[in-house]
């Protein structure tokens, strides 16, 4: 007989001698089976909360399960729990349904920091473009800064991820020309590595400016632009993007 066929209250029963693998699959054969199951599953969760605890939750929120995620808040598994209020630390994928999901229960904040200050958008705006669309039309900031005041388009702009660049300023309230702890801003950070593609797509947004001057550790001065940064470093393509730009001081 297929397991799955027998009646609940043997596989409530087997399920207490599953291990860990074994009980996440089981878990995600049905709505009904998680639900019978989350009396067992505290045990497993609440031992460990920042692994096991971490692992359930993330399985309800990709499923879209919003009651098996209340029943593990009620638990107590998120308040035992290190990062157990961020979505990105539950769900590293920040899959969209994984967002609703845990955003629909009331418990979860879009804009929730953790220890470094960082935001789920932070975290998105690296290499994760779905998701960061996600977020945006959610209402996530995009302007909030973590530790090193480095905001989701500076990270975007030190992976080079251009379509994450171009749809962070779909948002009209970014700061395109906010500055990390040491006085960088965006554009200076793709000056600084060459990145071209992160180079055009911050020179689409007619608010950029193009001549600020900030600082580098390796140069004697302080009062560097980016394109003598560019220069400086030899990225030729993108000293070439910048001087077409009329309003450069060259």
């Amino acid at each position: 007989m297929p397991f799955l066929s027998l009646p609940n209250e043997i596989i409530f029963q087997i399920s207490n001698y599953l291990d860990l693998h074994e009980y996440y699959s089981l878990l995600r054969c049905s709505h009904c089976l998680a639900g019978l199951l989350l009396p067992t599953l505290s045990n497993f969760t609440l031992v460990y909360p920042d692994t096991r605890g971490q692992r359930a939750l993330q399985l309800a929120a990709e499923r879209g399960d919003i009651a098996a995620i209340k029943s593990l808040i009620d638990l107590g598994v998120t308040a035992a729990m290190a990062k157990g209020n961020h979505i990105y630390h539950i769900c590293p994928s920040l899959a969209p349904i994984a967002i609703n999901t845990l955003l629909a229960t009331g418990h979860f904040s879009i804009n929730a920091c953790d220890s470094s200050r960082r935001t789920p958008l932070y975290y998105a705006a690296a290499d994760n473009p779905v998701a960061v669309e996600c977020l945006m039309s959610l209402g996530a900031d995009g302007n909030l800064e973590d530790d090193n005041y480095e905001t989701p388009l500076i990270i975007a702009t030190q992976h080079n991820s251009s379509d994450i660049i171009r749809l962070l300023l779909t948002d009209a309230r970014i700061d395109i020309n906010g500055k990390d702890f040491e006085g960088r801003m965006a554009l200076y950070w793709a000056a600084q590595i060459g990145y071209v593609e992160a180079t055009a797509a911050l020179l689409e947004d007619g608010r950029i400016d193009v001549n600020f001057r900030g600082w580098l550790i390796f140069f004697t001065s302080f009062n560097v632009s980016a394109l003598e940064v560019a220069r400086a470093l030899g990225h030729d393509d993108v000293v070439q993007m910048l001087l077409a730009r009329p309003d450069i001081e060259s």
